[in-house]
């Protein structure tokens, strides 16, 4: 890791932040840093091509309050580390900065765990929805993925976004899934007609009262607390539709299925006596067979088995 000061005019920011400028919370910091010095340097990215690197320009990571007090007291320049990643790690990397030390709106923060999940399941496409096919280990049918090879690489299981998420952050897996719920069921313009309403971006309560409506009954709710005819969204809810989650008739399974399904049975049952526990199984199809990768804690086996 590379620390170095570099000029403040030489920093430019993304075209668009998860997060709004707090201006109470950059003033503490100036303060702060007046006092005992920035303790902590700003992160940015050098810019990989060539002629704007001659120009020293980065990238702004993590760091937009601590950069903007600095700017504040008259700084000209700034510590700074260094990162030279691409476009998914640089975003993921700021992400998880402004969720460990950011003062986040509680809408704020489910909009930072959507994006951390768009992105993520974006780098490592094959942990959706828990990972490779029979990846539902430990626990069977409904139990929680712990991780997932990459099928084409055979990798080391990589954990479902979730646990990657709650490890890097220290947030549960219960309010990670509830953040992201919030953020992906509250329309895109009922967001933004909040952001500036503490009541209800700050209050959990209110997002999901929220996030149980449709879309048109969630802008009534808040026009209705935005004009006093309501103290909050969930007086301004009652009697409101609810949203409708469809349910679609699950399809039958296909022969690949069934298959996949007796082989997971039937490591299940081995793993009943055995000593080691099965941390995850990745079950893939080539023209020559059938793969089973089995993840065992702490070792790895592989067994391979004939297409016939």
């Amino acid at each position: 890791m590379l620390v170095k000061t570099i000029p403040l005019a030489s920093i430019v920011q993304r075209s668009r932040d998860l997060r709004a400028l707090n201006p109470d919370h950059v003033k503490r910091l100036a303060e702060s840093i007046k006092e005992i010095g920035l303790q902590t340097p700003i992160s940015v990215l050098v810019i990989p091509n060539e002629e704007l690197r001659d120009t020293g320009t980065y990238i702004l990571v993590a760091g937009l309050h601590r950069m903007c007090a600095c700017a504040d007291l008259n700084w000209t320049e700034i510590p700074a580390v260094l990162l030279d990643v691409d476009d998914v790690d640089r975003m993921l990397w700021e992400i998880d900065e402004n969720l460990i030390r950011a003062e986040l709106t509680e809408l704020e923060r489910a909009e930072h765990l959507a994006e951390r999940k768009r992105l993520y399941e974006r780098k490592y496409q094959w942990t959706k929805h828990g990972g490779a096919p029979g990846n539902k280990k430990p626990g069977g049918k409904g139990g929680k993925a712990s991780g997932s090879k990459n099928p084409k690489l055979g990798s080391l299981p990589q954990p479902a976004f979730i646990n990657d998420t709650a490890d890097k952050t220290g947030i549960s897996r219960t309010d990670i899934a509830r953040s992201v719920h919030r953020a992906q069921a509250i329309a895109s313009e009922v967001k933004d007609a909040i952001r500036d309403m503490p009541e209800i971006a700050d209050k959990g309560v209110e997002l999901d009262a929220l996030a149980a409506l449709e879309t048109e009954d969630q802008k009534a709710a808040v026009e209705a607390v935005k004009s006093g005819k309501a103290r909050n969204v969930r007086e301004a809810t009652k009697g409101a539709k609810t949203r409708k989650r469809k349910r679609q008739p699950r399809p039958a399974p296909s022969e690949e299925e069934k298959l996949r399904r007796e082989i997971t049975a039937a490591v299940e049952r081995y793993e009943n006596g055995a000593e080691r526990r099965v941390s995850a199984i990745t079950i893939t199809h080539n023209p020559d067979g059938i793969l089973v990768a089995i993840a065992w804690d702490p070792e790895v086996a592989n067994v391979a088995s004939p297409s016939d």
